[in-house]
């Protein structure tokens, strides 16, 4: 009302009330601002959130974008706190639940769906239906869609929470790089601590050169590509604080020396420069500046050159191509509803020749076939295969609609940014199973969620902008 009222003409001859006429035009361009923003328009009987609920829905959530990586202990008691103050927003806020305002429903309940099936289908159903749960890690998603709903201008806060942690990790992954090429007393000194922060954050010798900060080498090289691929899209209008955390994240990423997930950057950048290029030629460094400076991690260590230079030599990856086939030797024998979620692991020395233990000198046994789509066949058969290209190709085909509906501007670039990170994790999926790492997926999510409620998705609001 108080917007209608605003922008109305006033009819001639009507009596004018000067109070109501300020009440009314306060209250419209508060409103106006939240839309702006990307609030979706208040119900008739909607009231506004209480302040104590949304500084709650603030900093829970900028607690979870800032630890949920380093410290999945805390990401999930952030998750825990958060689910019931949203709820609680949303009663108070009387904010009524719509499928349209939540993204990918449909795929994502046929994935967990499916992921039923194959649990009583396969092998060790206790065991399958126990891992089962972790299907439902989706509602991350929409439980961040639904805070950034409750409280839209609260979004740059989130922003700030997520750059910080990830610029905290990519920051670790470099001091492991330093010390291990040059200080390597001190790392070692960091090995034998018995303070636990300090030791959590060693290069630890099983992984020999490759950096990995706090988590394992594989999430952590995987979470780094992400960020930094989405970070120069991240801060519009700041071009330079961009490009500046996503060289530091890119340079993480290659110190880790994950062939993977480097694939992915690779494709997600060409992404990126290809969103660039349609706009116009001279944009394209906006992209190459901050890999340029990343790539000066292969000039200062040539272990991590030789090892990348490996990617695409079978001779050297045949411990991969015997994972591959173990998988396509388990969708053989259980092609409709696949062996079970996480019973790879048990069937793995059925399917693994004694002759392969050659390309195997540490392990010979594994859970998992480091190839998602492979891994998914495997364990919920083919119609579990198709679901889940099913839901890859949605959340692509979202982003790629988003990003060309956008008009030029900062916010074509964050949406872009976000279409590249999504594009760059199904191609780390070839070699890895990030879709089943927590951390990682957790991150696919949040960028999700925050192209989901972006300022210019909501439709109808450039008039009052």
């Amino acid at each position: 009302a108080g917007i209608e009222r605003l922008y109305k003409p006033q009819r001639e001859g009507a009596q004018a009330d000067p109070v109501a006429d300020l009440q009314d035009r306060r209250m419209g361009q508060a409103r106006a601002g939240q839309l702006a923003m990307g609030a979706q328009p208040m119900e008739k009987n909607g009231r506004i959130l209480d302040k104590r609920i949304g500084w709650a829905l603030v900093i829970l959530r900028g607690l979870f974008a800032m630890t949920y990586v380093a410290s999945v202990s805390a990401g999930y008691l952030a998750l825990f706190l958060l689910f019931p103050t949203a709820l609680a927003g949303a009663v108070v806020s009387r904010v009524k639940f719509r499928f349209s305002d939540y993204p990918f429903v449909w795929p994502f309940l046929a994935y967990a769906g499916w992921g039923l099936v194959a649990s009583l289908c396969g092998n060790g159903v206790a065991t399958s239906l126990y891992h089962w749960r972790s299907d439902f890690i989706f509602i991350t998603c929409w439980l961040l869609c639904l805070t950034f709903r409750l409280k839209p201008e609260s979004r740059r806060w989130a922003i700030l929470a997520y750059s910080a942690g990830m610029a905290f990790l990519a920051v670790s992954g470099i001091v492991q790089f330093v010390l291990i090429h040059w200080y390597p007393q001190a790392n070692q000194w960091m090995v034998n601590s018995s303070i636990g922060v300090i030791h959590r954050f060693a290069l630890l010798q099983d992984h020999g050169l490759r950096v990995h900060g706090p988590v394992n080498t594989m999430t952590y090289a995987e979470v780094m590509g992400l960020a930094g691929l989405v970070m120069i899209g991240l801060w519009p209008g700041r071009f330079w604080i961009g490009a500046a955390l996503s060289a530091i994240c890119l340079s993480a990423l290659l110190a880790s020396a994950s062939r993977g997930a480097a694939l992915g950057m690779a494709v997600g950048m060409l992404v990126l420069a290809a969103t660039m290029v349609r706009r116009r030629w001279q944009s394209i460094w906006r992209a190459v500046l901050p890999l340029g400076a990343a790539c000066g991690i292969l000039l200062i260590s040539p272990s991590v050159w030789g090892r990348l230079k490996t990617t695409f030599n079978p001779e050297q990856n045949m411990d991969r191509l015997v994972m591959w086939r173990v998988g396509l030797n388990l969708l053989r024998d259980h092609p409709l509803t696949g062996i079970g979620i996480s019973q790879t692991r048990a069937a793995w020395p059925v399917y693994f020749h004694k002759e392969w233990k050659q390309y195997f000198p540490y392990q010979d046994i594994w859970s998992d076939v480091h190839n998602l789509y492979l891994q998914q066949a495997a364990e919920r058969g083919l119609p579990g295969l198709v679901i889940l290209l099913i839901v890859a190709g949605s959340m692509t085909w979202w982003c790629a609609r988003t990003w060309r509906r956008r008009p030029p501007g900062p916010w074509k670039e964050f949406h872009a940014g976000i279409f590249a990170a999504i594009v760059g994790f199904w191609v780390m999926n070839i070699t890895e199973s990030a879709f089943q790492d927590v951390e990682v997926v957790m991150t696919v999510y949040f960028l999700l969620a925050l192209a989901w409620t972006a300022e210019d998705t909501v439709e109808d609001t450039q008039a009052v902008k």
